[in-house]
């Protein structure tokens, strides 16, 4: 079974960034899935190279998470988010080390 990879996509993208390992996977056999905001959109690269979009950021997720319920992996994809009370509010406390 082929190994199935994403590969994020967003308008200006760096088109070596993107291209070069897209290719070498697919040349390895892995299925790679472009994935940006917006399904079937064509993207641009900082040179001009198109690249369209497999799927949106929201259907990946869904797919994942249903996965996980069915057993399939072993994690669901989680982002962590930064409370209020974790951000940087300046007051950073100082060390002194031992001499």
């Amino acid at each position: 079974m082929a190994k199935r990879i994403i590969s994020l996509l967003s308008e200006d993208f760096e088109d070596l960034e993107l291209w070069y390992p897209v290719h070498r996977l697919r040349e390895e056999g892995c299925i790679v899935d472009l994935v940006a905001e917006e399904k079937g959109k064509v993207y641009h690269g900082k040179y001009g190279v198109p690249c369209q979009s497999d799927y949106t950021f929201d259907e990946v997720e869904a797919k994942i998470r249903e996965n996980f319920r069915a057993g399939n992996i072993e994690a669901p994809l989680e982002t962590p988010v930064a409370s209020a009370e974790e951000e940087d509010d300046g007051d950073d406390e100082e060390f002194e080390l031992d001499e």
